[in-house]
């Protein structure tokens, strides 16, 4: 009897029947066994196995280590470059080193000492150029007054909040035992209580926690990411709209709170203090010296600036979100009274930058943000606060 042999096509055909069948009852069996396995969204295993369900971990909100971030400036930081003369960059270079410091870091060495920067967007100083932003000039500046090297660990980010900072420091910072942790921290803390009500918030941007996802969609992109990393990210170069290369997607930091109600703003502040005093006393039991930083705000007709894109503090972006300019200034206030109050008790450095004058558009290019000369007179500051800490103490090698 003879047999005829079967064409390509044919074999295909019963190959993919086959791997189509087999996928179909590997689908059941899942079925099955995630059935048979747990009810009620609840899951039963043996101690030893690994659930089915991803993990969960505590964020570390950072910049990527060993990357080089572009960054083009705003509308309103072009309108408002800072004194005569100063020229506002296309493009802004924020690179971190294999910590996910913002660079330049500085050497800190032998009998050296070492600065660890938290906060926001503020402290992060994304449109200043690198050598002027506010942790290199205050590294700069500490080190020729005491003659000693300067580490300046720059570990904030826009959009951090307190308790992001904490999870920085236990979680990295602390391990370089730095010698004062400077913490400035006011807006974006009152955006996330006012906005979510809590530290502890469901956010997937500001959530203190994030839970790996599984199946199909997270496992493909899990396979992208490893594979064909730098291809995807060309694709969505190329078909992104000039719209929103054009508009960046507003900082977490300048998102405005919902409203007041009645009792809300002390809760708040309650809040925001608590939180201040836990990394103020989580430094310094380790030795740490600790510096809190009043946040400064150009109000009204001292800031002198003008307005565009990216003006989150503009009356009627606020006035959406609930807040006038005066509610809002009232609670911003208070939270830098907080800040003062926490020092003095605390028995912490305090630098209020918020009680200087002279905070206008040449400094403060949004109101809020430093310019290249708002950053080197805050970062001035901060060293001249550290200098007479600093003087009197020999090198560690001493």
């Amino acid at each position: 009897m003879a047999f005829e042999k079967a064409s390509p096509r044919r074999r295909g055909r019963a190959i993919a029947g086959v791997a189509l069948l087999f996928v179909a009852c590997l689908a059941a069996t899942e079925f099955y066994l995630a059935t048979e396995a747990g009810s009620g969204g609840r899951e039963t295993v043996f101690l030893g196995e690994k659930p089915a369900g991803g993990a969960r971990h505590v964020r570390l909100r950072e910049w990527q280590p060993r990357t080089t971030y572009l960054a083009p400036p705003p509308e309103i930081r072009r309108r408002n470059p800072g004194p005569t003369g100063a020229r506002v960059a296309d493009f802004y270079r924020l690179e971190t080193d294999d910590e996910g410091y913002i660079r330049p870091v500085g050497t800190g060495g032998d009998g050296g000492l070492t600065l660890a920067f938290l906060g926001g967007s503020t402290t992060e100083c994304l449109y200043v150029l690198p050598e002027g932003r506010l942790h290199a000039v205050a590294g700069a500046t500490l080190a020729a007054a005491l003659e000693r090297p300067v580490a300046a660990l720059n570990g904030a980010k826009s959009g951090n909040n307190a308790l992001h900072s904490l999870h920085l420091l236990t979680g990295k910072m602390l391990s370089r035992r730095p010698d004062a942790v400077i913490v400035m921290h006011n807006i974006n803390d009152l955006a996330a209580l006012a906005r979510l009500g809590t530290y502890w918030n469901g956010d997937g941007s500001l959530s203190p926690l994030i839970a790996e996802k599984t199946g199909a969609g997270a496992a493909f992109k899990a396979l992208r990411d490893a594979l064909i990393p730098h291809t995807y990210r060309a694709f969505k170069r190329l078909t992104r709209s000039p719209a929103r290369e054009a508009e960046p997607a507003p900082p977490t930091a300048a998102q405005a709170p919902l409203g007041l109600q009645a009792g809300e703003l002390h809760r708040w502040a309650h809040d925001f203090e608590r939180a201040l005093r836990q990394l103020v006393r989580v430094a310094q039991s380790w030795d740490s010296r600790a510096v809190l930083v009043t946040q400064v705000v150009a109000h009204g007709d001292a800031w002198g600036g003008r307005a565009g894109q990216g003006d989150y503090l503009a009356p009627g972006r606020l006035a959406r979100q609930g807040f006038t300019p005066e509610s809002f200034r009232a609670a911003h206030d208070r939270f830098n009274e907080i800040i003062r109050r926490v020092a003095a008790e605390e028995e912490a450095y305090l630098v209020d930058l918020a009680a200087g004058e002279g905070w206008d558009a040449s400094l403060v290019y949004d109101r809020l943000h430093f310019t290249d000369a708002g950053a080197r007179r805050a970062g001035r500051a901060i060293a001249e606060a550290l200098i007479p800490a600093f003087h009197a103490r020999p090198p560690d090698n001493e």
